[in-house]
């Protein structure tokens, strides 16, 4: 897997489309791949002297790393990959749960714009049709990028900017990046966990679509449900405490 990575990240920096943008996907991809450990230091000299460029791009890497919730900056120590307690991953799946349902939910019952609601159902139809194109472990960061598309769509597709906002806060919080990683050490229940999301992406927009705003909310919640499997098996959280948080939100709804 090391050598494979090796190849694409030299391949990536032969074609230097932007230097920021490939050493961001040579770091990204080393996280989903477990190269760096969860908490590790992503030292900003070492980075640049390893793959031969300066610190600009990397500095530009680190701070997307950031904004995209895979990695911290610590003030006065620099950046590191995310390392969240169970704790926060238990409040984080159950801010989840809500704000998937509500985003589900306002966007089934739109009825200002509906055109451009339709156009954005289409344009997520899309999304869902590439992801299930990718099912090989080397193209999970490629997967990881389009199912956070989707989500944001989602919320977009609610009409409520406001909303969308805090959801997309929430989204990137969220160690989905970490469930992908973990798919790199149980590959034999891959295709099984990426049939399921692919399915349950398409009956939530099913049901939008339909304007059944009580379906879409359940269906967007049972979708977050499903993941506590994978929060579980793939990155032992506490399975009582993710359910408590959950009963918690679900009891104020």
């Amino acid at each position: 897997m090391q050598e494979g990575l090796a190849e694409r990240e030299g391949e990536r920096l032969a074609r230097r489309k932007s230097l920021g943008d490939e050493v961001f996907e040579i770091l990204r991809d080393r996280i989903l791949a477990g190269a760096y450990s969860l908490g590790e230091w992503l030292r900003q000299e070492e980075i640049a002297r390893s793959l031969g460029v300066s610190q600009t791009p990397v500095r530009e890497a680190l701070d997307r790393l950031v904004t995209e919730g895979l990695a911290e900056r610590v003030a006065f120590r620099g950046v590191r990959v995310v390392r969240l307690t169970d704790e926060e991953v238990a409040d984080i799946y159950a801010a989840r749960l809500v704000l998937e349902a509500t985003v589900a939910r306002a966007a089934a019952n739109r009825t200002a714009n509906r055109h451009v609601l339709l156009q954005q159902l289409e344009a997520m139809q899309q999304l869902v049709a590439e992801m299930e194109r990718l099912e090989k472990l080397e193209e999970m960061a490629r997967r990881r990028q389009l199912n956070s598309a989707f989500h944001l769509a989602l919320a977009q597709a609610s009409g409520n900017q406001a909303l969308a906002r805090l959801y997309e806060m929430t989204l990137h919080q969220f160690p989905d990046f970490m469930i992908y990683e973990g798919m790199f050490r149980q590959a034999e229940a891959l295709e099984v966990r990426l049939a399921r999301e692919t399915a349950e992406h398409r009956a939530i927009l099913e049901a939008v679509a339909a304007g059944e705003a009580d379906l879409a909310a359940q269906r967007a919640k049972e979708h977050i449900l499903n993941l506590r499997d994978e929060l579980v098996g793939l990155l032992a959280v506490d399975e009582e405490l993710l359910e408590e948080k959950a009963q918690d939100v679900s009891a104020n709804q």
